[in-house]
C-alpha cells in the first residue's frame, strides 16, 4: 500500500486503485489510473490484490479438552472507496493493521465455536462445524452490509473468499494418547486380523498347492504305473510274436527242410527209376546191336562168298570208273564230241586214246554208258 503523493506523475497498477484528493475531495478515482499532482493535491493507492492472514485459536472444547486449532483467510478489497473511508490507508502498515484485525476476529469467533463443540466434531467436522461458521459470521461484517442485522450499507468494503482450518491439535497428549488407543487397538485388531487372514490365506493357498501338488503326483504315478504295465504288456506281446514268429518260421523251416527231402529222395527215386531205365535200354539197344551185327557179319560174310568177284567188278564200274569219269570231266570241262588228235603216224593210235578207249571198252563191257555220263553237269552227282 502506497504513502500518499504530494505533487508530480503517479501511477497505479492494475491491481491497485488510485484515488486522487484536492482539499479533502475526492477529484479523481480508478484501478490502473495514472494522474499529475499539484501543489495541493493528494493521492491514496489501495491493493486490490488477493491478501491472506494466517490465526491460532487455542480453547477448552465442551468435554474440557484443550485444542489449537488454526487456519488461513483469503481476503481482498472489492469497494476501495469504503475501505477508503473505513480504515486508514495514511499510513505504510494499513494492510498489516487490517490482517490483524481479521486475525483477532477469527481467533475470537473460532474459540466461540470450539467452547460449544466436542473433540471429535473438532477433528472430524472441522470444514462444516468451524470454517463455515467463520464465514457465516464476519463475512457480512467486513464485505460492506454490517451485521447480519444492520440493514445499513456499512462495511469494510473487504470480501472474504475462504476459511481454511489446517489443523486442530489437542493440547494434552495424554488426552491425545487416549483418544488414539481405541483407534490404536482398532487399527491393531485390523492389523493383528490381516494378519491372521494374510497367515490363513497363505496356509490355505500351501494347502492347496500340497493338495494340488500331491494330485500331480498321485497322477504322475498312476500314469507311470500305466506307461509300466503297457510297457509290460507290449514286452509280453512282442515275446510272445517273437516266439510265435519264432516257431512259424521254425515250423515253415521244418517243412521246407521236409519237402526238399521229400523232392530229393523223389529226385533221387527218379534217378534211379531213369538211370535203370537207361541202363535197360542201353542194354537192349546193345542186344539189339549185336543183333543186328551178327545178322549184317552173317549177310556180309554170305554175299562176300556168293559174289566176291562180281563184288570187285562192281564196284570197279560204280565206283571207280565213275570217279574216273567225273575227274576228266571236271579236268577237260564239258564234252560234247569226241575227237582225238595225235602226231603219231597215221594208223597209229596215242597212248591217250588208247587209255580211253580201254576204258570206254570196260565201261560197255560193264554196261555203263560213259558217254552220258561225260554229258553231265560237273557238280551233278551220279546216283
Amino acid at each position: 500500500m502506497s504513502t500518499p503523493r504530494r505533487f508530480g506523475r503517479v501511477s497505479a497498477r492494475p491491481s491497485e486503485y488510485l484515488i486522487k484528493l484536492h482539499r479533502g475531495k475526492v477529484v479523481a478515482h480508478g484501478p490502473g489510473l495514472s494522474v499529475r499532482l499539484w501543489p495541493g493535491q493528494t493521492c491514496t493507492i489501495l491493493p486490490t490484490s488477493i491478501q491472506r492472514t494466517s490465526f491460532v485459536a487455542d480453547q477448552v472444547t465442551a468435554e474440557k479438552v484443550g485444542v489449537a486449532v488454526s487456519g488461513i483467510a483469503v481476503f481482498r478489497i472489492a469497494e476501495p472507496m469504503v475501505s477508503f473511508r473505513m480504515l486508514d490507508f495514511s499510513s505504510k502498515n494499513a494492510t498489516e493493521q487490517l490482517c490483524v484485525i481479521l486475525k483477532e476476529m477469527f481467533i475470537g469467533a473460532a474459540r466461540r465455536l470450539v467452547a460449544n463443540m466436542s473433540v471429535e466434531e473438532c477433528l472430524i467436522r472441522r470444514k462444516e462445524s468451524i470454517a463455515l461458521e467463520l464465514m457465516r459470521e464476519i463475512q457480512p461484517v467486513v464485505s460492506g452490509s454490517g451485521r447480519p442485522d444492520d440493514s445499513t450499507d456499512r462495511g469494510w468494503g473487504v470480501v472474504i473468499d475462504t476459511i481454511e482450518i489446517q489443523d486442530v491439535r489437542i493440547l494434552s497428549e495424554k488426552v491425545f494418547s487416549d483418544l488414539q488407543a481405541p483407534f490404536r487397538s482398532h487399527l491393531e485388531l485390523l492389523a493383528r486380523k490381516s494378519t491372521v487372514e494374510r497367515d490363513q490365506a497363505i496356509h490355505l493357498r500351501e494347502v492347496a498347492a500340497r493338495r494340488e501338488t500331491l494330485e500331480v503326483d498321485r497322477q504322475l504315478g498312476e500314469r507311470q504305473r500305466e506307461v509300466e504295465e503297457q510297457g509290460q504288456m507290449q514286452a509280453l506281446a512282442r515275446k510272445e510274436r517273437v516266439g510265435a514268429a519264432a516257431a512259424r518260421l521254425a515250423r515253415q523251416e521244418a517243412e521246407q527242410r521236409a519237402e526238399v527231402e521229400r523232392l530229393s529222395l523223389e529226385q533221387k527215386l527218379d534217378l534211379g527209376q531213369l538211370e535203370e531205365g537207361i541202363a535197360r535200354r542201353q542194354v537192349s539197344i546193345d542186344r539189339l546191336r549185336g543183333e543186328a551185327k551178327a545178322w549184317l557179319d552173317q549177310r556180309l560174310r554170305e554175299v562176300d562168298n556168293v559174289f566176291s568177284d562180281e563184288r570187285l567188278r562192281y564196284e570197279f564200274l560204280t565206283t571207280t570208273l565213275p570217279a574216273l569219269a567225273e575227274a576228266f570231266v571236271r579236268s577237260l570241262g564239258e564234252v560234247h564230241m569226241t575227237r582225238f588228235v595225235t602226231d603219231r603216224q597215221p594208223g597209229e593210235p596215242g597212248l591217250l586214246v588208247e587209255a580211253v578207249g580201254q576204258l570206254l571198252s570196260v565201261a560197255r563191257a560193264g554196261g555203263l554208258d560213259l558217254g552220258q555220263i561225260l554229258r553231265r553237269a560237273p557238280n551233278e552227282p551220279d546216283f
